[in-house]
């Protein structure tokens, strides 16, 4: 297992104390890609791990990475698992409402659609009543709206 590989592991596992040590042995791991292409913060969003993103991005973990299949930021990742704490954290640490990372759909517009009959034949893993409630949080933030 190379470093980043062992870095992804610990985190995943929730070894927080390999991941810090880590971390400060390479702090470019923060925007390190697996193979997936995701970055630490992607991984984060997706778990909702709270502790884990705001050590990434006290390191400089980038809020506006995208991943490299979709072009989806650590935001709409954290819309399109219904991580609702995920998305409060990282509006509130500066990511970006308005960026389409790599579509032409919002992290608001993604939230506003994760109720349809198309996205729940999808399986998207949030109730209709976690996106209603993300969505309201990004209106809140939104300029569109």
């Amino acid at each position: 297992m190379d470093y980043c590989e062992r870095f992804f592991y610990a985190m995943r596992m929730g070894k927080m104390s390999t991941v810090r040590e880590l971390l400060g042995e390479n702090p470019e791991l923060a925007n390190m890609r697996e193979r997936k292409s995701l970055t630490p913060l992607h991984v984060a969003a997706q778990s909702g791990d709270l502790d884990l993103a705001l050590l990434l991005i006290d390191r400089g973990a980038h809020l506006e990475a995208q991943s490299a299949e979709t072009g989806s930021t650590p935001l709409k990742y954290a819309v399109f698992f219904a991580q609702i704490d995920m998305v409060k954290l990282l509006l509130q640490k500066g990511a970006d409402v308005e960026n389409p990372g790599g579509t032409s759909r919002t992290p608001l517009q993604l939230a506003e659609e994760a109720t349809s009959p198309m996205f729940r034949d999808m399986g998207t893993p949030g109730s209709d009543l976690d996106y209603a409630r993300i969505a309201n949080i990004l209106r809140g933030k939104s300029v569109r709206s």
